[in-house]
């Protein structure tokens, strides 16, 4: 029995066959990889939305704190005014 020689054609299927087995091998790893920097991406800027959102509600609420120091400030001005007034008149 005589011994079959690979011939020119052979070679080259069994070079699609060795890129078909690569790329199977790295495919499925990329799409993963790929899925989860979608992933992440996508929960980061919820992320950032959410903490923006957050940091103009506070600005908000410091917005009102601050407005309330001022109006008591005054009051209290007032109120010194007032009580100076007092006690000129019961002089």
């Amino acid at each position: 029995m005589q011994e079959l020689k690979p011939t020119l054609t052979e070679k080259p299927l069994r070079r699609e066959r060795t890129m078909n087995d690569v790329l199977s091998v790295l495919g499925a790893p990329l799409i993963s990889a790929g899925a989860a920097i979608i992933v992440s991406a996508i929960q980061n800027r919820k992320t950032v939305n959410l903490i923006e959102y957050r940091l103009k509600e506070l600005e908000k609420k410091q917005d009102k704190h601050n407005s309330t120091i001022e109006r008591t400030y005054k009051l209290e001005e007032r109120v010194s005014v007032v009580e100076t007034q007092i006690k000129d008149l019961e002089k």
